[in-house]
């Protein structure tokens, strides 16, 4: 068998480095299939080889109008060959490369094939992974309505459709609730585990969107139950990286989320890529202790995998990096990372990221003292944000309301300033909250309006202290002490 994979790989390079233009198409036809066999006899995992070859037999046959029962066979064989290859890339964290093999097998398949339909909903989410959200919708809507009274099949499509949908389209909360609830009843009464965990992540997704980081936290860990039942590695990993981001942002306190997130870094050592969608997470709590050397570390060796690989959520990586300048007092760095960020996101689409992101890019320019340019990313946000996305709300009318209190208009500051006030304390994500009550406290510097902003300075350190954020921590102490010297 070693020798047949010497034989395969000459050969394989053989054909590579002809110059076969001026061969007949049936020639050519013939010697992609005759490779494929060849390759076929490796002891090695050889589904994409094979596959293509016998993609581009099929295809050049079928250019010349042969598709009797061998051209059909050779296709029906190299969408069988694609689609492993497909569900081993996204098994390894590459949505991009499992978009394209999946596409490319559902193309070599009659429409109305049963194999056909089942591959959609895992195309669909790779496109969506790999940040196509546009042809994700589209693939995902093709197989709901083709799912013909298959209610398994149509609650699959639907459940991945709402995440795409959350992403691109805000205000879809409402509707995402209904197709998680209806979806979750179905795989329940189907004993579909894998479904019942997709279920569980959507509606993890939603809470996360809320604001509600310990209930997305619950979620994610009955959808981590589901996957490791129905023996699905990969989604287990992506629940484990979630909940490792939730540990950042929610009500656990630093100390333990640092602890579960060593804890999941643990779980997760087979993937390299699980791997590095921890260490963003750790690295924005070791930079909330101080740690500013080690932070960046984690980012860096995190970074080199991710940014290999693309996709929507490793443009959402830059969040944990720009928080871990910005704690570190280099706002220059925070926005170079989210510039890229955001125009990556701009080309594919994602609303709810982009939101995010535009109100993060104003903060940090807000902190070079660049006041119109910061503006102009929280008009982006206010346009791009839904109502429900609690983050971008909440940290872009406190943005905003900075911008105001410069400008003279001391009240419309404070009346935004405690708006975002007042919607971070309907959330569980404490040190968001903290910043809403700084920048309250900013507004009132601006305004010469030292009692209050101690009030407010007081507000946000009690809700650092409870994080478990001393960095934070420290800087809010620190302008309580400036006032407490200057007003005495």
């Amino acid at each position: 068998m070693a020798n047949s994979r010497t034989v395969a790989e000459d050969l394989a390079q053989r054909v590579a480095g002809l110059d076969v233009r001026g061969l007949p198409k049936e020639v050519r036809a013939d010697l992609h299939e005759r490779l494929a066999r060849r390759l076929e006899e490796s002891p090695d995992n050889v589904d994409e080889l094979v596959g293509r070859h016998l993609e581009q037999s099929y295809r050049l046959r079928a250019e010349l109008g042969l598709v009797g029962e061998h051209e059909r066979e050779l296709a029906s064989e190299a969408a069988a060959r694609l689609e492993a290859a497909g569900h081993k890339a996204f098994v390894l964290g590459d949505p991009t490369a499992c978009g394209n093999l999946l596409e490319r097998a559902a193309s070599l398949l009659p429409s109305g094939d049963p194999r056909r339909l089942v591959l959609l909903p895992t195309l669909g989410a790779a496109l969506f992974e790999a940040g196509r959200l546009t042809d994700a919708d589209l693939v995902l809507t093709e197989a709901i309505e083709r799912s013909a009274g298959d209610e398994l099949l149509e609650a699959r499509a639907r459940v991945e459709q709402q995440f795409v949908r959350l992403q691109a389209e805000p205000g879809a909360i409402e509707e995402a609730q209904h197709v998680g609830d209806a979806s979750l009843a179905v795989f329940e009464s189907h004993g579909d585990d894998l479904g019942k965990c997709r279920a569980w992540s959507l509606k993890a997704l939603i809470a996360w969107t809320l604001g509600q980081g310990a209930q997305a936290d619950e979620a994610w860990r009955r959808g981590a139950e589901h996957a490791a039942r129905a023996g699905e590695k990969r989604e287990l990993f992506e629940i484990l990286d979630w909940r490792a981001s939730a540990a950042v942002v929610g009500p656990t306190p630093v100390e333990e989320a640092i602890e579960l997130c060593l804890d999941i870094r643990n779980q997760v050592q087979s993937s390299p890529v699980a791997v590095a969608e921890t260490l963003h997470p750790l690295a924005a709590l070791r930079a909330m202790r101080g740690e500013f050397d080690a932070a960046r570390s984690l980012i860096g060796e995190g970074n080199a995998i991710l940014e290999e690989l693309g996709g929507i959520y490793s443009a959402a990586m830059s969040h944990h990096e720009a928080f871990v300048e910005m704690l570190a007092g280099r706002p220059e760095v925070a926005e170079d990372r989210l510039r890229g960020a955001f125009e990556r996101l701009e080309e594919m689409g994602g609303k709810e990221l982009l939101a995010t992101t535009a109100t993060m890019l104003a903060q940090a320019i807000l902190a070079q003292d660049r006041f119109e340019e910061a503006l102009h990313f929280c008009r982006v946000s206010r346009e791009a944000a839904a109502p429900e996305d609690l983050w971008s709300q909440v940290d872009g009318k406190g943005a905003y309301a900075k911008i105001v209190a410069r400008r003279g208009q001391g009240a419309e500051a404070e009346r935004l300033a405690r708006e975002a006030i007042e919607l971070a304390a309907s959330t569980d994500f404490l040190t968001l909250h903290g910043d809403a009550f700084l920048d309250l406290a900013t507004v009132f510097e601006v305004g010469g309006q030292a009692p209050e902003a101690a009030t407010a300075l007081s507000a946000g350190l009690e809700l650092y202290e409870q994080k478990g954020n001393l960095v934070s921590a420290e800087r809010a102490q620190a302008r309580l002490d400036w006032i407490a010297r200057h007003e005495a």
